[in-house]
Formats: structure tokens, sequence, C-alpha cells
């Protein structure tokens, strides 16, 4: 379980906003009957005891000032990690700072992982939050540049969990198949299986490649750019507030 303000959450996430603005709780009580007949919408009333009354069910609104347990939908969400919901209460805040990326420290000991970053972009678009998505593209990229990784293992929860964006604005995957054709040598993932690099992951890098690589150079690395020149601007694969 994962402590956090509600307004905090609130400010973040119109999803959360809707859903904490509609707690309520639903308890049985009991009303004099001619008072429970005024009202149309009850239906059946049923039985009425010995003073007269008869149990009802109301619906009570809570306070704002009431904690509230946040369950997360299955079927908006699906299963989500431990880990991606600490990064996301992480970034609510510290933001950026909040991955722990930039900081000091002895090499395979970074607190987040490609992997949950990936599935923190998901999560942060389904609940709503685009300056989250934004976070991660920068966090995937400096994750890169500090330790060399590529989220290419990824690729099919990319593929799987992206479907409702249209190409243009799946940053995610946009990012991810930028960074393969500036960094990852094809003749390699050539020599891989299906299942170890998915065939429409080698088909969107394949090109990419003929975009940005001399004509008839795509296999062999000559870039019309240097890498470090030609390297796209994090704001290209921004979600907008």
């Amino acid at each position: 379980m994962f402590m956090v303000h509600r307004d905090l959450v609130s400010f973040h996430s119109p999803y959360f906003q809707n859903l904490l603005n509609q707690r309520s709780v639903t308890i049985s009580t009991k009303v004099n009957e001619e008072m429970a007949r005024r009202d149309e919408g009850l239906g059946d009333l049923g039985s009425v005891d010995e003073n007269g009354k008869v149990t009802v069910r109301a619906t009570v609104k809570l306070p704002a000032e009431v904690v509230s347990e946040i369950f997360l939908d299955v079927e908006k969400f699906g299963p989500v990690r431990h880990e991606v919901i600490a990064a996301f209460v992480e970034w609510l805040y510290n933001g950026f700072d909040g991955f722990g990326i930039d900081q000091v420290k002895p090499p395979g000991m970074y607190p987040i992982t490609e992997r949950t970053l990936v599935e923190l972009w998901v999560f942060a678009g389904r609940a709503g939050v685009p300056a989250c998505q934004n976070a991660c593209i920068e966090g995937l990229e400096q994750y890169r540049q500090e330790t060399g990784v590529i989220a290419w293992e990824g690729f099919d929860y990319i593929y799987d969990n992206t479907k409702e964006y249209k190409n243009e604005n799946n940053g995610l995957k946009k990012l991810v198949i930028d960074q393969c054709a500036w960094n990852i040598d094809m003749r390699v993932v050539d020599t891989m299986t299906e299942q170890e690099f998915p065939r429409a992951a080698r088909f969107d890098i394949a090109e990419r490649l003929q975009q940005v690589t001399v004509p008839g150079m795509a296999g062999k690395g000559i870039y019309k750019d240097a890498p470090e020149t030609a390297h796209t601007p994090y704001d290209e694969y921004y979600l907008r507030k």
C-alpha cells in the first residue's frame, strides 16, 4: 500500500481526481415507512418492523478529509507491478529527480530500471498524466546514456500496451525505435529469434534506418549525420499536457 496526498495525485491525474471525488459508502439504515414511501426511487421497501420502520440502503459521500483507499481497475490498467507504483509516487513528490538516474552511484545500482520506466509510461498514460510520461522519456534516454542499455527487451510489452496511441503520439515506441536505429547493429538483431526481437520492431527500425542513413547504407551504420548531432530532441517524443 502507498500513501499519497489526495490533492497532489488529483492535481496531476484527472482519472484519480474523478475517482476520489466520487468516493462514497453505501450503508443500511432504518427509516419510518411513511418517510420512505415519499421517495419513489426506493422501489420495493420490504417488510416493516414492529416500530413501523423499514430498512433502506443509502449512499453517503465521504468528506474530503477522509482517507480513501484506491484499488486500481484491472480492466483499465492491467497488472501493475509494485515497482511501477513506487516509481509513480516518487515522481509525484520529486519529479524526474525521484527516478534517481542522474545521481552519482556505483555501476548497476540505479534505483529504477528501464523496464520500470517503460511500464510507468504506460501506467501514467492510462491515468492521464502526460507530465510523468514525458519524465519517463527523459529517464529512458538518460538511462541509455549512462548505462548503454536500451529497452528493446520490452518491445513485446510496448507494442501490446500502446495500441491506443496513433503512431505520431506513441512517444515511447518512437524513442526506443530511434535508440535502436542509432545504436544497435542490425546484423546482430538478424541472428535473434522473433521471440527475442519481434518482427514488428525489426520492420519499424528498418524503416527508420532508411530515413537516417545514407541511401544503400542502412545495414552499414553510415548515417546522414553523426548520431550525437542528429539525435532527436526530447520534445519530439513528448505528450502535450
